[in-house]
C-alpha cells in the first residue's frame, strides 16, 4: 500500500515517500482515515480506505490505541478498524433504504440545498452537473428542525464515488465513537521538507 499517497499535502507525501519515511500502524490508520477531508485527496474513496484498512490489518502487527484528549482507550487498533468499516457499510445501506419520512437533501458548493424524494434523484441531478468538484446527499426526517434530529451524509467526489459517510443518531455509542473519533485528531509527527534557513 503507498501510505504516502494518503498524506493530505502533496510535499511532504513527497518528502516522506524521498526518505522512506516509516509509520506506525496507528499512524498509518490516522492518516487514512482523514485522507479524503481535503482536496488534494478527494480521490481517496470510501472503497480505498477500507482497502487501506484492510491491507494495515494483513500487514501489520495489532497494537493498543492510548487514550487521549476526548477519545477513550482502544485495547486493538485491528478491532477497531473492522468496526469502521463494519459501520460504515451499514451506513451506506441505511442511507440507501428508502423510509417513511425521510427526504434527501443535495449540497452542492456555494450553493442553496435542492430536496429531493430519493437518493437516486439527487446523486443524478449532481452528476449532471459538471462544474461540481464534489456533492454531499443528506438523509434527513420530516421534522420541525431536521437538523437537530438523526441523519445519515453521504459525500461524493466529482466522479460520483463516495468519498466520507457521517451520521447522527443511527449507529450504537460505541460505533459511532470509533467512526467519528478513534482515529481523529491525533498528533503524528511528519517529517517536514524545510530545511533551516528556507524561510
Amino acid at each position: 500500500m503507498d501510505i504516502y499517497s494518503f498524506i493530505n499535502s502533496k510535499d511532504i507525501a513527497e518528502h516522506c515517500r524521498t526518505i522512506g519515511h516509516e509509520f506506525t500502524p496507528l499512524e498509518m490508520a490516522a492518516i487514512v482515515c482523514t485522507s479524503s477531508f481535503n482536496s488534494v485527496n478527494i480521490d481517496k474513496t470510501l472503497e480505498k480506505r477500507h482497502k487501506a484498512y484492510t491491507w494495515i490489518i494483513e500487514n501489520t502487527p495489532d497494537c493498543e490505541m492510548p487514550e487521549r484528549d476526548g477519545v477513550k482507550y482502544y485495547h486493538s487498533l485491528h478491532d477497531v478498524l473492522r468496526t469502521i468499516m463494519s459501520a460504515e457499510n451499514k451506513l451506506g445501506e441505511l442511507f440507501e433504504t428508502q423510509e417513511e419520512g425521510t427526504y434527501y437533501e443535495l449540497n452542492v458548493t456555494v450553493e442553496w440545498p435542492w430536496v429531493f424524494n430519493s437518493w437516486k434523484n439527487a446523486f443524478e441531478n449532481a452528476l449532471e452537473n459538471k462544474s461540481l468538484l464534489s456533492f454531499s446527499i443528506i438523509k434527513r426526517p420530516f421534522e420541525e428542525n431536521p437538523h437537530e434530529s438523526k441523519r445519515i451524509a453521504r459525500f461524493h467526489n466529482k466522479s460520483g464515488e463516495i468519498t466520507q459517510l457521517r451520521e447522527r443518531g443511527y449507529l450504537t455509542e460505541e460505533d459511532a465513537d470509533m467512526v467519528h473519533n478513534a482515529l481523529w485528531c491525533m498528533d503524528i509527527d511528519f517529517p517536514m521538507p524545510f530545511k533551516s534557513g528556507d524561510i
